[in-house]
């Protein structure tokens, strides 16, 4: 029955017909529950879909800080900026009223970066976020936390991996009933730029290897000059093709080289220019 006044009339014949009474019948208010505080987010839905109606059967109203949200009339709603959120669900006369406290999101992003002291075998991964709140908790490929892996920072020592096999690490940052977790693959890569090579053929260091520079920072391009000054290497869009011979195709005698390199796009490790040495050894081992 739907709400409204109701008359109830008693007709016998042959008297006339007489109304014997009224009744009034109202709408039940629509039950939901909004669910508690939280923060902003792609993920985050409020939801105010009632236990007690059918969807057709209500409406929705729904408020920011007490502004009506244009074209939000539907019973769920995606909070992507912090404040008072309040719905109303109604039907008929009656109406059902919620409100929660939406906060910002947590923003958070994660980058890897080397360990220059040690060498090859330890990375950093660092979760930056421009939030002054909230807890870091790291976990592994399966989902398992990381024991006492609970700051902005995790280090990774490749030594204990399984050399050359990409692994997955997320970091999840919570506050309150808010969290966002982001994930990244990461491949162990060369964290310092090699100082010596012995171009003897045994695919051990054979070639000047700066591939983990062009995976992280783009092209660049190489000048590799003997103690003279002499430039005896040059190549744009360098990753490892210097293996100790010469622009001539002829092999460099064993010694001291000095390289330039130049990087397409400045980076905030390198710079645009980076100088030093190596040591090529064309003695065979």
């Amino acid at each position: 029955m739907a709400a409204g006044g109701y008359s109830v009339t008693v007709a016998l014949e042959p008297c006339d017909a007489t109304t014997i009474g009224f009744v009034a019948v109202r709408y039940e208010q629509p039950m939901f529950d909004l669910g508690g505080d939280t923060c902003a987010g792609p993920d985050t839905i409020l939801d105010a879909t009632p236990d007690n109606y059918a969807l057709d059967d209500v409406s929705f109203v729904w408020l920011l800080d007490g502004e009506q949200i244009a074209g939000a009339d539907q019973a769920t709603y995606n909070p992507t900026t912090a404040g008072s959120y309040t719905v109303i669900v109604s039907v008929g006369d009656c109406a059902g009223e919620q409100s929660v406290l939406v906060g910002p999101e947590l923003d958070l992003a994660l980058t890897e970066e080397c360990l220059p002291d040690a060498g090859s075998l330890k990375q950093t991964l660092v979760a930056a976020t421009n939030s002054n709140v909230g807890s870091f908790q790291w976990s592994d490929e399966n989902g398992v936390d990381i024991p006492g892996a609970t700051s902005s920072t995790l280090i990774i020592d490749w030594s204990t991996q399984t050399s050359g096999e990409p692994s997955t690490f997320t970091v999840t940052l919570s506050e309150g009933d808010c969290s966002n977790s982001k994930s990244i693959t990461v491949t162990q890569f060369n964290c310092v730029i090699p100082q010596g090579i012995s171009p003897n053929g045994d695919d051990l260091n054979d070639c000047f290897d700066l591939e983990f520079i062009a995976d992280r920072f783009g092209a660049f391009s190489i000048d590799i000059y003997n103690r003279y000054g002499t430039n005896v290497f040059s190549q744009d869009n360098y990753v490892n093709e210097f293996c100790g011979v010469d622009q001539d195709g002829s092999d460099l005698i064993t010694g001291t080289y000095y390289y330039v390199i130049k990087f397409t796009e400045p980076n905030d490790e390198y710079g645009e220019v980076v100088t030093g040495w190596v040591y090529v050894n064309q003695t065979a081992n």
